[in-house]
């Protein structure tokens, strides 16, 4: 099947080739890869699994969050890197670094114009979190501000939006079906009971079982997050030697449109705010009820009752009829 809608531009790498190149790919890497993957994933060792209070508890997961964080970012800088040498494992985590504020505001911008198209129908939200996906890879790539990788983002996907879902839909099927068969066998591993082939080890007696909440983020950091980064930067390699670079012209374009969207994202989330606070202090903050024993016409308790209340009227009049 031909993943490409439009004929007018040259053919993407397959699903397969793409998967078969990111493994490759991960072959050459696995040392840097597993050393990375280490340090989140030894950090989240006493989040899950120790007992402690409040405070060191809540420093742990802070720096779990960070560094995981990070370690994506060094994922990034790995696959964005040249295959003739390998980069140290300082070096992508130095880079990441770098990058960590323009990752985060790239993620705000993206959020807002998918919220924005969102706010206008489900559809446009859909294709804005596709076409802007690209923008975090470009951005270590081509060493280009947050706003100009996501311009250029749109540009690269435009004309291959289909092509790159089903790419997405097909690495997204192979992560659950291998999440599921691990999930499986750890439940075989750990219990020799029929409560194997039962919910019970994964979710415990009380809630979520902390060994299979490790087991996925060793899952995460060792196999599908690496797994997803180069294969995501192959769709972006592929793009790129199938489509020329954005002219100045297309990039303001790109950039206007982007900020037509985080504009109405921006609209979306202040009506959001107001509505909130409407409900709240109609909730928590609005007249009393009338008392249980006061059964006297509404317009005479609250004068600023409005018509619909005025028509429950005849209601309480009708109740005065029983003491």
């Amino acid at each position: 099947m031909d993943l490409q809608q439009q004929s007018s531009f040259p053919n993407l790498k397959g699903a397969k080739d793409l998967l078969s190149e990111s493994l490759l790919r991960y072959k050459g890497y696995w040392r840097i890869i597993l050393l990375s993957g280490a340090v989140p994933s030894l950090l989240y060792l006493p989040v899950t699994f120790g007992s402690f209070g409040k405070i060191p508890f809540l420093i742990f997961s802070l720096l779990g969050v960070i560094f995981l964080l990070l370690f994506r970012l060094a994922l990034i800088e790995l696959a964005v890197s040249q295959d003739s040498s390998t980069p140290s494992f300082g070096f992508i985590w130095k880079e990441g670094l770098k990058r960590f504020f323009p990752i985060i505001w790239i993620s705000t911008i993206t959020a807002f114009a998918v919220f924005g198209g969102f706010f206008l129908f489900v559809i446009p939200a859909i294709f804005l979190a596709i076409i802007l996906s690209l923008g975090s890879y470009i951005l270590f790539a081509e060493k280009a501000s947050p706003i100009i990788s996501l311009a250029r983002s749109w540009h690269y996907v435009r004309g291959y939006w289909w092509g790159i879902v089903l790419r997405y839909v097909y690495f997204g099927i192979i992560v659950v079906l291998i999440a599921l068969a691990v999930g499986f066998l750890a439940g075989l591993g750990f219990s020799a009971s029929r409560d194997a082939f039962s919910m019970k080890f994964f979710i415990g007696e009380k809630g979520s079982n902390p060994i299979f909440e490790y087991i996925n983020l060793l899952l995460n950091n060792f196999i599908f997050a690496p797994l997803s980064t180069l294969y995501v930067v192959g769709i972006y390699r592929s793009l790129k030697n199938s489509k020329a670079p954005p002219t100045m012209d297309e990039e303001i374009i790109y950039k206007k449109k982007i900020a037509a969207f985080v504009i109405v994202g921006g609209i979306a989330v202040l009506l959001l705010v107001v509505f909130a606070g409407v409900v709240i202090k109609a909730l928590f903050f609005a007249e009393p009820l009338l008392p249980f024993n006061d059964l006297r016409p509404v317009n005479q308790v609250f004068p600023s009752v409005n018509s619909t209340a005025l028509g429950l009227m005849p209601l309480f009049e009708f109740l005065k009829l029983f003491p």
